[in-house]
């Protein structure tokens, strides 16, 4: 199986975490914690990528840069592909 590496931007959200990945339109997950938001994300993440093999389109294209502010944590998550 091939892996995917997407850049995500954590950031802090009402007293938890907020993980946004923004190569993956509509990608956003939760956490009360750091680790929690990261590993929700990469759950997330394979969500998406599932629905997009069931419906037969491509993989959003992993971007090389994203940008955040100084209250972000710019981080990668490395999943693998879904395969059909």
């Amino acid at each position: 199986m091939s892996t995917l590496t997407y850049r995500a931007i954590l950031t802090p959200d009402d007293g938890g975490w907020m993980v946004n990945v923004p190569d993956i339109s509509g990608c956003v997950s939760f956490g009360e914690t750091v680790e929690a938001a990261k590993q929700n994300a990469k759950e997330t993440i394979e969500a998406f990528l599932g629905n997009y093999l069931d419906r037969e389109e491509p993989f959003p294209v992993p971007s090389r840069e994203i940008v955040g502010d100084e209250t972000s944590e710019m981080f990668e998550i490395t999943v693998e592909a879904p395969s059909g």
